[in-house]
């Protein structure tokens, strides 16, 4: 069943703007009508993404076409301010008056405009953007016109939902059609394995998953061929291990995915010598260390060992799987901390093992948010999932 599903899992995710010419075209009635409602020389949405950052820009009016090339000085000034702050900024006199947004002012297409206001645009998750309206006389604005454009706003976002809910809900059914498609041929690859070696349903699809995974391929790519008239997959094909790469006693050897992972960078170091006397040195030169026992256990001390490198890489993993979840939160943890204490330690079985102690520090969450931040952080850390099983791992708050 794992090849009918595929793809899937994004379906429930929240729905995002929708981008590019959909946006414009679903949107840009909405603005022109707030044009003549207000009796603006232009209006202006400005759209962000999860982190905040410019995601795009629609405008209408006589200056719609100054508004959409001034996006990127309307995000870093009036939207950046509502976006902080969560309620509207207004001026009469852009091009002199205080000069809180000098990039925006000195704009020659804007020169015109004297009057803007800026309001917030509430998403599902919090604020998704900003609606800006322009006039040219420096005439101010009351309270009631924004508090107007605000509940306007609110429209706005509604037009910008109900568009991303569809375009989501086109994603999903395309996702399905993909998958009865694929469901049709694993199941049509099935019926003649089971006719051609006499094996029931659940032995069919067996015959394939196993064929699939031997090959590192998706079970509806062999099926495919199957239904195509290649000869049956094979009962066992033989993995076939790397040259020259011996497996440890008792090591796991892993079960080839149905989606490998991407590599997206390999780190290469050497080492000679051992614990002792030894040296270590990566590829690129920038690490070339000597490697001798602590003397807590007998030796010189001189350069480091191997349980300081692994502490290093790990706080610094672990530390940067914190960031990455506070972002995806939307909190604000502070300047963490790591700092990995790794132990090495007798095995009762004989030998030696690693004891692992991560101490961090979260300093502008609650406990109960810092708590569940490592946690997540824990589950998202590479060296967490690498040791996850093999070593005992403790995690502290301070």
């Amino acid at each position: 069943m794992e090849d009918y599903e595929n793809g899937l899992e994004q379906a429930a995710a929240p729905s995002s703007p929708p981008g590019g010419e959909a946006l414009e075209s679903i949107v840009r009635p909405a603005l022109v009508a707030a044009t003549r409602l207000f009796l603006v020389a232009g209006v202006a949405l400005v759209l962000v993404d999860e982190a905040g950052e410019l995601r795009g820009a629609v405008a209408a009016g006589d200056l719609a076409q100054a508004l959409e090339d001034a996006a990127p000085q309307l995000w870093s000034g009036p939207s950046l301010e509502v976006l902080a702050g969560g309620e509207p900024v207004r001026t009469a006199d852009l091009r002199g008056g205080d000069g809180r947004w000098p990039a925006l002012a000195r704009l020659p297409a804007l020169a015109g405009v004297n009057s803007l206001v800026c309001v917030p645009m509430e998403g599902p998750a919090g604020p998704s953007g900003t609606l800006t309206a322009v006039r040219r006389p420096g005439r101010p604005w009351p309270a009631q016109e924004v508090e107007s454009l605000h509940a306007y706003a609110g429209v706005v976002a509604s037009v910008v939902k109900t568009a991303a809910d569809a375009e989501r809900d086109a994603q999903i059914i395309t996702q399905l059609e993909h998958a009865l498609h694929h469901r049709v041929v694993i199941e049509q690859a099935k019926g003649i394995l089971m006719e051609r070696e006499q094996l029931d349903p659940a032995g069919a699809f067996d015959r394939l998953r196993k064929a699939a995974r031997a090959r590192r391929r998706r079970v509806s790519e062999v099926a495919a061929e199957v239904v195509a008239g290649d000869p049956s997959p094979p009962a066992h094909e033989r993995q076939r291990r790397p040259p020259s790469v011996m497996m440890a006693r008792g090591a796991q050897i892993a079960t080839p995915q149905e989606e490998p992972m991407e590599v997206l960078y390999t780190a290469e170091a050497t080492a000679t010598g051992g614990r002792k006397n030894g040296r270590a040195w990566s590829s690129d030169g920038a690490i070339d260390v000597q490697i001798n026992p602590p003397k807590e256990v007998g030796g010189s001390g001189e350069g480091t060992n191997p349980e300081q490198l692994f502490a290093a890489g790990y706080a610094a993993c672990f530390d940067n799987a914190l960031a990455s979840v506070a972002r995806m939160e939307k909190l604000t943890p502070g300047q963490t901390t790591t700092t990995a204490l790794v132990a090495l330690a007798k095995h009762p079985e004989g030998g030696f093992a690693l004891d692992v102690e991560l101490r961090v520090a979260i300093p502008d969450l609650s406990r109960g948010q810092a708590e569940d931040l490592l946690a997540k952080a824990h589950k998202r850390c590479p060296y967490s999932r690498a040791t996850r099983g093999n070593v005992e791992v403790r995690l502290t708050l301070v």
